[in-house]
């Protein structure tokens, strides 16, 4: 090589953009019931009404003895979150693309996956009941996540008590608590959240993928996205308890709230009180989530493979 070679050596860039693998998508709040909240600091989700029974005739001119009917108020809050980047001017002038729009981009994959983290949040979480005063005007109470909506982690084991995986005896006894509790899985139905080690344990289960047991195919292109009338929703987000087991959630859309005081907004504009202008792309919204009835959620705890 020539000694001075190197002076006529050049950069070239490029305009190709690509995304580092990422959920881009928000994959459980689109499977809860959404609805605008605003404007106020708080909201009542629904007014809820309990289960009563009839009272027997006995006699001719019966005095009315009247029925103290159940009821209570289920509740759901706000949080509010915002990012914000800064792109330089002079950077720009150095750059073969305008990174303003793939920001924005970015940004609102982070959005989404902030969505799905309130609603796992709120699946297992404590909820809001009750009001403090005539007015309503608070809640007086809370609701924990009921131990009886829980599955034990070994069932379906071979042993009887040795910690599994998902399996076909895990939903099954999901969906029976549903039916117990008279849950309409006619109207609605149920949605199971798994990591990737859950969706790979299905694919373990002969009952779920044999034609034997199915009267259709459950496996297509290698993924099971629908079995027993459940639908099957992938999340590397779920959490895990104490025991480090994966806290998959099992779940009807009325059980679940989303609710929007402000979605997904994006804001781009120059910055005058910064050196050169720089570009602010920054993106706002405010969510929430409440679990709206307990019997409408169930817990399915999982060894991760």
């Amino acid at each position: 090589m020539a000694t001075n070679s190197a002076t006529y050596f050049v950069t070239k860039f490029t305009e190709t953009v690509e995304f580092l693998v990422q959920q881009m998508p928000a994959r459980l709040w689109e499977h809860c019931e959404i609805r605008s909240e605003a404007p106020g600091s708080g909201a009542v989700a629904a007014e809820q009404f309990g289960k009563t029974v009839m009272q027997p005739v006995v006699s001719s001119l019966q005095p009315i003895d009247f029925t103290d009917t159940p009821a209570s108020r289920r509740w759901v809050y706000p949080t509010p979150f915002y990012i914000a980047n800064a792109v330089d001017s002079f950077e720009k002038l150095e750059m073969a693309i305008d990174p303003d729009g793939w920001i924005a981009k970015t940004q609102t994959f982070a959005a989404n996956r902030q969505k799905d983290d309130v609603v796992i949040g709120a699946l297992f979480g404590t909820a809001q009941v009750g009001n403090t005063s005539s007015s309503g005007n608070a809640p007086s109470g809370t609701v924990a996540f009921p131990a009886t909506q829980q599955v034990s982690v070994d069932v379906g084991s071979s042993g009887g008590a040795t910690p599994v995986g998902m399996n076909v005896p895990k939903l099954r006894a999901a969906k029976k608590l549903f039916l117990k509790a008279e849950v309409d899985l006619d109207m609605e139905q149920p949605v199971v959240a798994m990591s990737a080690s859950q969706l790979d344990d299905m694919l373990n289960q002969a009952q779920a993928i044999s034609l034997d047991f199915n009267e259709t195919p459950v496996l297509v292109d290698g993924k099971i996205t629908r079995f027993m009338g459940m639908d099957f929703v992938h999340s590397e987000r779920l959490l895990t308890n104490a025991s480090g087991y994966q806290r998959n959630p099992v779940w009807v859309p009325s059980g679940m709230r989303a609710a929007v005081w402000q979605d997904i907004t994006t804001d781009i504009r120059q910055r005058p009180d910064l050196v050169n202008n720089p570009w602010q792309v920054q993106l706002t919204m405010m969510v929430g989530a409440t679990r709206m009835q307990e019997p409408k959620v169930v817990e399915l705890p999982c060894v991760i493979s």
